[in-house]
């Protein structure tokens, strides 16, 4: 707040030492110069700061977008490695199974080449069959006997040569269902194969975004700083040319001083001194009477104790209106991103001086004469705004270098009444 007091303080003094060419050397085409180079570059900061307002946002959306990436990258190899898993056991199972196929053929084949020898034997034997046992018995009983005997041995070798056949065939049942599943299997590992390399491929696309966006991050955070650095030497040079002009000003009062002590010792010149000056404020006679600085008289927020700190002014509801002179005055412009943002300051003469908050654009220039009930600027939302309307503060000063530790005046006792108060 300390830069722009001192703007504004700077502008007023050259408006009570006028433009002409001091001794010092400082002229207004100076002071107008480095108010117009730091204006500029505040400008051009500000704009930057935008863009690197932008420039983080987008880097966290890409941030967000590479997190989520990675998630799913994370969760697709987890299944990924769970697919492969059970593809080895499914192999595993598979191979067992095959081995058990093997097995029961190997068992089945054993079992008939058996019966095959039992048969080759009994036709070696010439020809002694089944029957030649039972023919063989040595009475009917002993044949029930052999009968039975035979056709238990004829049932047993049928049973196991079909029992080996159908654990044979669900085996080979079996596998083929292995063989299946781990078909599907494969089929589901080759899509999450695929969509893996996809999204590795938008990883890289997307890491790459963010580290082009974290680059020109810190070359916008470059820009910044440099640009700070360079509005600060422009206001130690204002700040120079303030000093200056600050000891040309004393030096001008001692000697209007001494010159009014010295016409106070003539009776014939008492009351010579108004008017002498039409420079400056010299030439207001302000009356003391203020107007609604708008058409609108709806305020929204008195001058009061909020959120923890003085309301130092009134707060009138209008958005991007136009926005008139209280009273006569001498018009300086001044920025604050933090505070009143665009704003304009109206110095009336007898100490009186009006400021006018969160503008959208100005309308007069440092140093202008304005009316009262004059078109001063556009209200608007700059600066720390909550929304759009206008702020509106008086205050009683000796100097513009000192406005901002004076008391400010409530406006409603100095405007005319019938607003309409909605808090």
């Amino acid at each position: 707040m300390k830069k722009y007091k001192l703007l504004v303080a700077l502008m007023l003094l050259i408006a009570l030492i006028g433009k002409s060419v001091i001794s010092l050397g400082v002229t207004q085409a100076d002071v107008d110069a480095e108010k117009k180079k730091a204006d500029q570059l505040k400008t051009e900061a500000e704009q930057k700061k935008k863009e690197l307002t932008n420039i983080k946002s987008d880097k966290a959306v890409a941030t967000t977008d590479l997190n989520t990436i990675n998630s799913q990258i994370d969760s697709l190899q987890s299944e990924i490695d769970a697919l492969g898993e059970n593809l080895d056991e499914l192999n595993s199972e598979i191979k067992t199974k095959e081995n058990e196929i093997k097995e029961k053929e190997k068992e089945y084949k054993e079992k008939e080449a058996i019966l095959k020898k039992r048969l080759v034997a009994i036709y070696k034997n010439g020809g002694t069959s089944y029957l030649d046992v039972l023919f063989s018995s040595a009475n009917y009983v002993d044949m029930l006997s052999s009968y039975d005997v035979v056709e238990k041995i004829a049932e047993s070798d049928n049973k196991l040569m079909d029992e080996i056949q159908k654990t044979k065939e669900s085996l080979e049942n079996n596998k083929k269902e292995l063989e299946n599943k781990k078909s599907d299997v494969e089929k589901t590992k080759k899509q999450k194969d695929e969509k893996n390399a996809q999204l590795i491929v938008a990883k890289k696309q997307k890491q790459t975004e963010v580290d082009k966006l974290s680059d020109k991050e810190k070359a916008t955070q470059t820009e910044i700083d440099n640009k700070q650095k360079a509005i600060q030497q422009a206001e130690q040079s204002m700040a120079s040319i303030f000093k200056k002009l600050q000891a040309q000003l004393a030096a001008q009062k001692a000697a209007e001083e001494a010159r009014k002590k010295a016409a106070a010792s003539k009776p014939s010149s008492s009351g010579s001194s108004k008017g002498s000056s039409s420079t400056g404020l010299a030439g207001l006679n302000f009356d003391g009477t203020f107007q609604w600085p708008t058409t609108t008289k709806l305020v929204t927020s008195r001058m009061k104790f909020r959120w923890g700190r003085m309301h130092k002014g009134i707060d009138i509801g209008v958005a991007y209106q136009p926005v008139y002179a209280a009273a006569s005055g001498i018009a300086y412009n001044a920025y604050n991103p933090g505070g009143y943002g665009t704003y304009v300051m109206l110095f009336h003469g007898n100490g009186y001086v009006t400021l006018y908050g969160h503008l959208s654009t100005s309308k007069v220039a440092d140093g202008q004469t304005v009316s009262k009930g004059q078109v001063i600027a556009i209200s608007g939302n700059s600066g720390g705004s909550t929304g759009p309307h206008l702020h509106f503060e008086i205050r009683r000063a000796e100097s513009a270098a000192d406005f901002f530790s004076k008391s400010p005046l409530d406006p409603l006792q100095y405007l005319p009444g019938g607003y309409t108060l909605n808090e």
